[in-house]
């Protein structure tokens, strides 16, 4: 079920994925990288919690992408196709696990896409 609360999550998700979008497609030298994986993380979990809110669940307080993707998992286990490695950037010097390299980042917006069409798609079905 899709109440008001769950679309404005989508919506907020979608609007944080598409300034993301838009922050990479600005030149190289220009592209601010924390600022997209930022909100590339947080949209993905807006999509997330949308999904445990439609279940009638309440998510964590301060959740993390990966916690809220193993409650996702435990509702419908379409979710263990979403592999959220990629999310995993403090391996990157200074990072302080936030993506510093363009690649990278353009590697978690697709995760991010490809995680909004399976919440919007679990939803309605």
């Amino acid at each position: 079920m899709v109440d008001q609360h769950i679309q404005q999550l989508l919506t907020e998700g979608s609007d944080l994925i598409h300034f993301a979008a838009n922050e990479v497609q600005r030149s190289e030298e220009d592209v601010v990288t924390f600022l997209a994986c930022n909100n590339i993380k947080r949209g993905i979990s807006h999509y997330l919690q949308a999904f445990i809110e439609s279940h009638r669940m309440m998510p964590p307080r301060n959740p993390s992408p990966d916690s809220l993707l193993r409650i996702c998992m435990s509702i419908d286990p379409q979710f263990n196709i979403i592999d959220f490695k990629a999310l995993e950037c403090s391996h990157e010097k200074g990072a302080n696990n936030y993506c510093l390299d363009l690649d990278h980042v353009n590697e978690c917006l697709e995760l991010a896409k490809a995680t909004r069409s399976l919440v919007i798609d679990r939803i309605r079905t």
